[in-house]
């Protein structure tokens, strides 16, 4: 499989997860990251605002500000 095959693959299988479990998924990501002792400890935090189907950041951005 090529790599535009493959990305259009995947783009098609992330576009039929279900909003819920995707929600879901976001918040278990944002409190996994929130938890690290590497997070709570760091002294500045970058990240990147996402967008469409990415893992969302906006938890984690919140709980920085």
């Amino acid at each position: 499989m090529d790599k535009k095959t493959f990305r259009k693959e995947i783009k098609a299988r992330i576009a039929a997860l279900d909003s819920t479990y995707i929600a879901e998924s976001d918040n278990a990501i944002a409190q996994n990251i929130i938890s690290l002792p590497e997070f709570i400890s760091a002294p500045r935090v970058f990240t990147y605002l996402s967008m469409d189907r990415e893992a969302d950041t906006r938890n984690i951005i919140e709980h920085c500000l």
